[in-house]
């Protein structure tokens, strides 16, 4: 064997150093990349949700509306029914 090609010890640490700062990199990338969808999502979410409730809200504010006039009205009947 040619001593040319074989690696000594300290080129095999040297590779393997570089290997896992290689994957250490990669894998902090995937890590901020998810963090970041998971945060769009999120944010998607809570402007969906946000929307809901503003509409629920909306609603509940009409029916309340709807049934005060309706009492009123019920009033006013009951109270015009009487002045006869």
């Amino acid at each position: 064997m040619c001593s040319a090609t074989l690696l000594s010890a300290d080129d095999w640490i040297a590779i393997g150093t570089g290997a896992l700062a290689a994957g250490t990199f990669v894998l902090a990338w995937v890590t901020v990349r998810a963090g970041a969808k998971d945060r769009r999502h999120d944010d998607e979410k809570r402007t969906e949700d946000r929307a809901r409730d503003d509409r629920l809200r909306q609603e509940a504010l009409d029916q309340a509306e709807r049934r005060e006039q309706a009492e009123r009205t019920a009033r006013e009947a009951s109270a015009s029914g009487q002045a006869r």
